[in-house]
């Protein structure tokens, strides 16, 4: 559940990161318009380049981040199992342990 959880999380960051991107696109085209700019070509270009540069650089953060969230929940999880394991195990050696001294008590002979 967690990690659904952090997938859907990361997922709807990226719808937000993405509108955002193109609202600061749209604003800066408008801006370079209403300076008198032309809206595609030149210093319009490479302002629009950064910011996209930008977005791309915070979503690969944001990716690195979320490899190793789901990292760290895979080794909890595995953590999980083998304790249970271990128990498991540890509740069968005192089983056939007590099941050995219990056989020890008995004499050979008898």
């Amino acid at each position: 559940m967690r990690t659904q959880t952090l997938i859907d999380n990361a997922a709807e960051d990226r719808r937000s990161t993405d509108a955002a991107l193109k609202r600061r696109q749209a604003q800066e085209r408008a801006r370079a318009g209403a300076a008198g700019v032309a809206s595609s070509g030149g210093s319009i270009d490479a302002v629009l380049q950064g910011l996209q540069e930008d977005a791309d650089a915070d979503q690969a953060a944001t990716t690195t981040q979320l490899k190793d969230s789901l990292a760290g929940l895979d080794a909890e999880y595995k953590q999980r199992s083998d304790r249970n394991l271990l128990s498991y195990d540890s509740s069968l050696a005192r089983a056939g342990t007590s099941l050995l001294s219990g056989l020890s008590r008995r004499s050979l002979l008898d």
